[in-house]
């Protein structure tokens, strides 16, 4: 292990110091060294002592146990487990055996030094008994190195389990940004075949429709890069993208639009509406045949949650094999990014009955 991955190890990534895992992991070094301290305290009070009559005398007898099982702890968790718990089962059976002769060379070595000390200072106790001493104190120490273990085990699991959950959120971001990418050229190859079918029919209204497609695209270039927008402006965006669409509908065509007006601060993810109304004007018009499209955005409420509903119906005439106007690819885009940005949290159903089509759509908020 380098110096800078000691570093790492010791004080976190700059990146990680916020997080509530190094937190935890500061507040244990820090209980770790209050037990160095309040030990002993503690062990004088046990022979007898006051307090107030507790000098460095008791510091200088008790203080060794600790700081070994803290010397043996940080030992095993920075330098032994990489070296030998990791290595292999003969490299951890090593472990094993350097464990067992440290902790008794410490048990042993603490019971001599607690000795020799209370001779010194004459501290005035029950006599140590070695056998039950030693024992006592390689428990203890046996115990630390479990701890020691586990505490790296939960550190390191937490540490890759943060690391696998930032991977796959940039690799979902990756992928929203590949689907909007794909959902922008879809959303414009169909706009243009719009405006140039009515270059033919009426200049007029072919110029009307640009001026339109100019105000719909300034919100798909620039809004659509936002992980949310406002859902006022997303309905918003919905009226202009019918008004732009229905300009080459015919009178054959029916048209309804009920659009909820919503001025409640609700977040949504942008153009999640966009596929259901327009499959609808590739799908649910004829020019030959009477045809209607009805299309409603509501917020309601079910079961206590807020609730934006999109509902689209409309007549079915399927598209021939010769006409490839955007591929079908913005409903897989809308069930993708679905998945993505609402998981369990959405409801989508697409029904066909004969010439009729439906789309509901329902985004839990």
């Amino acid at each position: 292990m380098t110096f800078e991955e000691f570093k790492e190890r010791a004080f976190g990534r700059k990146e990680e110091r916020n997080t509530a895992q190094h937190k935890a992991y500061v507040a244990l070094n820090i209980i770790a060294w209050v037990i160095v301290i309040v030990w002993p305290i503690l062990q004088g009070m046990n022979d007898g002592e006051s307090l107030r009559d507790i000098t460095s005398q008791h510091f200088a007898t008790y203080v060794g146990l600790p700081v070994m099982f803290i010397l043996l702890f940080y030992f095993d968790y920075y330098y032994l487990f990489d070296r030998l718990w990791m290595g292999g089962q003969k490299k951890r059976l090593w472990f094993v055996v350097v464990n067992l002769l440290l902790i008794f060379a410490i048990a042993i070595g603490s019971f001599y030094w607690q000795n020799h000390f209370r001779s010194i200072f004459n501290i005035s106790s029950r006599p140590l008994i070695f056998s039950n001493t030693v024992f006592y104190y390689s428990v203890i120490l046996a115990m630390t190195v479990g701890l020691s273990i586990t505490l790296r085990y939960m550190v390191d699991y937490m540490r890759e389990e943060s690391k696998r959950q930032k991977q796959e959120s940039e690799q979902r971001e990756a992928e929203l940004r590949n689907l909007r990418a794909q959902l922008n050229p879809h959303f414009l190859f169909n706009a243009m075949n719009n405006i140039y079918s009515l270059i033919s029919i009426d200049g007029q209204r072919a110029q009307q429709a640009t001026h339109n497609l100019s105000k719909v695209l300034r919100y798909v270039l620039y809004d659509d890069q936002l992980k949310e927008v406002p859902l006022s402006k997303e309905l918003d965006f919905m009226r202009s993208y019918i008004d732009l669409m229905k300009l080459r509908l015919t009178d054959n065509v029916q048209l309804t639009a009920n659009i909820a007006q919503s001025d409640s601060g609700v977040m949504i993810a942008p153009l999640m509406f966009m596929s259901p109304v327009e499959n609808a004007f590739k799908h649910g018009v004829s020019y030959t045949e009477p045809s209607y499209i009805n299309i409603e955005i509501a917020v309601t409420e079910e079961l206590g949650r807020r609730v934006v509903v999109c509902q689209v119906h409309n007549s079915y005439f399927p598209k021939t094999d010769a006409d490839r106007s955007g591929s079908g690819i913005g409903v897989v885009n809308l069930r993708r990014r679905l998945e993505l940005l609402y998981p369990n949290e959405h409801k989508l159903t697409m029904t066909c009955d004969g010439k009729d089509f439906s789309t509901q759509l329902k985004l839990y908020i």
